[in-house]
Order: structure tokens, then C-alpha cells, then sequence
């Protein structure tokens, strides 16, 4: 198992986007792809980390329950952040090739 996979199934991700990011490494496992799953799996590391610290340290259901809540919050943001982090990643070089192609077309006479 490879270290990012490794790192996947370590993180105790939702089944459901364990197979998400399985099924892109899946289909494409370049740097563009990869690193952005590994800054998302650290970003979720210290989400988890910071819970259960806020967890342990709550001493009513209200301050316990307003933890998950924020919780929660921070793993919709962490999502939505490697959704963003993988666009940019595949469109950015999308549009590198198309200008490179237009400053082709541009020098051939």
C-alpha cells in the first residue's frame, strides 16, 4: 500500500469520501492529484486533533455539542477547500496547454 493510500485509510475519513478520493487516485495519481489529497488529509488530522481536545476539555453537553457542531464545519470547509485546491490544480495546467497552443498558432506563419 502506498503512502497515500496508506494515509487515506489512517485518516478515518467518511466511507463515502475514503472512496471518493480512492476512486481519483484511481484514475489519476499525478502531483496535481496527490498533493492536494495530502494537504486535505493534514488539514483533517489537526480538525480531529483540535475535536477531540475541545471534547475532552467540555464540561457540559451544550460546550460538547458545540464542538461537533464546529466540528463538522470545519470538515465541510476542509471538503470544500480540496474541491477547489483539485479544480484549480486540473484546470491550471488545462490552460497552460491552451496557451501554450494559442502562442504556437500565434509564431506560425
Amino acid at each position: 500500500m502506498s503512502n497515500i493510500y496508506k494515509k487515506i485509510h489512517e485518516a478515518n475519513l467518511d466511507k463515502e469520501l475514503e472512496v471518493i478520493l480512492l476512486k481519483l487516485l484511481w484514475f489519476n495519481h499525478s502531483p496535481k492529484v496527490t498533493q492536494p489529497i495530502l494537504n486535505f488529509l493534514e488539514t483533517y488530522q489537526k480538525i480531529n486533533e483540535d475535536y477531540w481536545t475541545e471534547f475532552t476539555e467540555s464540561n457540559s453537553f451544550d460546550t460538547a455539542l458545540e464542538a461537533y457542531y464546529q466540528y463538522s464545519k470545519n470538515k465541510c470547509k476542509a471538503t470544500d477547500n480540496l474541491l477547489d485546491d483539485l479544480n484549480m490544480s486540473l484546470n491550471f495546467d488545462d490552460m497552460r496547454e491552451d496557451l501554450a497552443e494559442m502562442m504556437r498558432e500565434s509564431f506560425t506563419f
